[in-house]
């Protein structure tokens, strides 16, 4: 449920290529935009929709932008593997509906480092590791997972993606706990969480494509929190530890 408009992103991979014809050149993969269903908060029960870009960008083999794995520079590149510092966002948490009268907690832009393995043609693996430096979320956060890909036929592709993620005892804190303030005003019961968390999900993706350079993509997923992040009370009390979530987006493949 990581999904972000990297606008400020665009402008800093246009500057750091090549103007005119060259930049049109060394520039593929793919634009698009698409609506998901997802949770109103990490750990809630109740969904809304939202509009999101779907942007899938390569400048060369050097800098990639994704709507899902941020701004990145593939520094270091063996023969089918790559490691990445990048920008990434990760979402806050309103103080809206259920959360009414706790603080809103603002969404951070991360510093990270992102390995990457190209297994074989339909499998690739990842890990990375991040921390904010704007915002309200605090610690760090570590991933890993796994992406397998198939073309089913000539215009069908199917994709699965099993992931873990550890989010640190700060990064649990900032999102997952109740002051005794808070707890006055929402009537939302005080938590401390005082411990990081594990973070399971596992996602899947159909695409069609209607044309070489158009297509479009139905995908599903669900997470699940363990830990602090389940035991806390926004999500125990008036939240869920399972969250499901779905969408689609049309591309345009360059």
């Amino acid at each position: 449920m990581r999904y972000l408009t990297h606008t400020r992103s665009v402008l800093v991979i246009a500057a750091l290529a090549a103007p005119g014809a060259s930049f049109a050149q060394e520039l593929s993969g793919s634009v698009g935009a698409g609506a998901i269903y997802l949770p109103k908060y990490l750990g809630a029960d109740e969904n809304e929709t939202r509009f999101y870009p779907a942007i899938d960008l390569s400048y060369g083999d050097d800098f990639y932008l994704s709507t899902t794995q941020g701004l990145g520079w593939n520094a270091w590149r063996g023969r089918n593997w790559t490691l990445s510092p990048f920008i990434g966002y990760t979402f806050g948490r309103d103080n809206d509906d259920k959360l009414s009268g706790m603080d809103e907690v603002d969404g951070s832009f991360t510093a990270g480092l992102r390995y990457a393995l190209q297994y074989d043609p339909n499998w690739s693996f990842y890990a990375s590791a991040q921390a904010p430096f704007t915002g309200d979320v605090d610690g760090f956060e570590l991933s890993t997972g796994a992406v397998w890909s198939n073309r089913l036929a000539e215009r069908w592709v199917v994709s699965l993606s099993p992931s873990v993620t550890y989010s640190s005892e700060n990064w649990t804190d900032s999102l997952f706990s109740v002051s005794g303030r808070e707890s006055a005003r929402s009537g939302v019961r005080a938590y401390d969480a005082d411990n990081g968390y594990l973070r399971f999900g596992i996602n899947g993706s159909l695409s069609y494509f209607i044309s070489r350079e158009l297509s479009v993509t139905a995908f599903a997923g669900v997470t699940r929190l363990t830990g602090e992040a389940k035991d806390s009370s926004i999500v125990d009390d008036i939240g869920d530890a399972t969250q499901a979530y779905g969408g689609g987006f049309v591309s345009y493949h360059f």
